[in-house]
């Protein structure tokens, strides 16, 4: 049995961002109030796949959701890339543009 985990950076994100708890924190955290207030974060759910639909399927993501808008029975898809290196690259920001 192989020692080397191939990609495990991306392992531990998709495991990470796999526990519902902690992917609420991360939103709470990072959207803008304005976009909160209208989630339903108690309905929120990762849905397996790469990409939203089949007009985005050339663009991938690390991570898909969905939840519902709060008085409301619409659903909101909200697609997570994470870019994360094990290494200083100084073209990042022009990788997640």
């Amino acid at each position: 049995m192989s020692k080397n985990i191939k990609n495990p950076h991306d392992k531990y994100f998709r495991a990470v961002f796999s526990n519902k708890t902690i992917t609420v924190d991360f939103l709470k955290g990072f959207l803008p109030k304005k976009y909160l207030e209208k989630l339903d974060l108690d309905s929120l759910e990762r849905v397996s796949g790469s990409f939203v639909d089949e007009h985005l399927q050339e663009l991938f993501t690390d991570m898909l959701y969905r939840c519902r808008l709060k008085d409301s029975d619409e659903e909101l898809w909200m697609s997570i890339l994470l870019e994360h290196k094990s290494y200083n690259d100084a073209d990042t920001d022009f990788q997640i543009l």
